[in-house]
């Protein structure tokens, strides 16, 4: 990989990564619907020149949008909202790669071998361990939010399968133009005080939505896509397992999560499963979708 795509999968990583600990600043001022609605309007507001779309293909951007922005990250956030640390949640958010297998097995008749299997096990196995850290075990409701909304993704991941002739930012865009007037109603409906908090809009949560709605979403995403666009999956896709990686290490210096020696073996464990499928798919020709952040 030459070195300037070296420096575009860094920065990608790095979007992602810290968008962890950005959607927590963020969620915890916010509430997690307030934050999707302001992250979606920000998208559409960047992305609008990008709205554009034939009209055979806006049924499959909606439902990819609606699975992605609207079922899981509501979930995610819920997750986020109740979570007490940011480790669990990036390694957490890994999950729905295997969720993908399982659904591919189940529904579209896929057929895996003992290595894929076993890192199958492995990778929900790291979950369980995860589970029994203190600071998680006291929260279950926030893992198992998290462990949730890894389906409608998994779900979205094989449908991105047959979504040809959309781009990235041009998904990105009908996420925003789909999931905001979900996550405004949710808001209007389970939360308060959202004219006070806008206008007493502080720095640091101003800066998660900022970071959740240009840099992961928008540069995270479209540097992805143009990896992708030179590069095989097999040497793109595990370079994106930095993303939990620096999502930990922005929690623990930032936020002050102190991993656990259940975070830590957990998270080896779900990492690696995932690292396995992600090589093995791709030596089988399928390609591992990693969807926005």
């Amino acid at each position: 990989m030459a070195p300037i795509h070296l420096l575009l999968a860094a920065m990608v990583t790095t979007a992602w990564g810290i968008n962890f600990l950005a959607s927590k600043v963020a969620v915890d001022y916010f509430g997690p619907y307030l934050s999707l609605a302001l992250r979606f309007a920000l998208v559409i507001v960047v992305l609008a020149p990008f709205v554009r779309l034939p009209a055979r293909r806006i049924p499959a951007a909606a439902t990819v949008g609606f699975l992605v922005g609207g079922v899981h990250f509501g979930l995610q956030f819920l997750g986020i909202e109740l979570s007490g640390d940011v480790s669990s949640i990036a390694i957490t958010s890994q999950l729905y790669i295997p969720m993908a297998t399982v659904l591919a097995v189940a529904f579209m008749g896929e057929r895996i071998g003992w290595r894929r299997s076993t890192a199958l096990a492995t990778a929900f196995a790291g979950i369980v361990v995860l589970g029994f850290d203190p600071v998680v075990f006291e929260r279950l409701w926030a893992l198992g939010a998290l462990v949730l909304s890894a389906v409608p993704m998994a779900l979205a991941t094989l449908l991105m399968r047959r979504a040809v002739g959309i781009g990235a930012l041009q998904m990105q865009a009908w996420t925003g133009i789909v999931c905001l007037p979900f996550h405004a109603l949710l808001s209007w409906m389970l939360e308060s005080g959202q004219a006070m908090k806008l206008a007493e809009l502080p720095l640091w949560p101003a800066l998660g939505l900022l970071w959740g709605g240009v840099g992961a979403a928008i540069v995270g995403q479209a540097g992805y896509a143009h990896l992708l666009s030179r590069y095989p999956v097999s040497t793109v896709t595990p370079m994106m397992l930095a993303t939990p990686v620096l999502g930990v290490v922005a929690g623990i210096a930032i936020y002050g999560d102190q991993p656990s020696l259940q975070i830590v073996l957990g998270g080896l464990m779900t990492c690696g499963g995932v690292l396995i499928l992600i090589m093995r798919t791709a030596q089988r020709g399928r390609a591992t979708v990693v969807p926005s952040r």
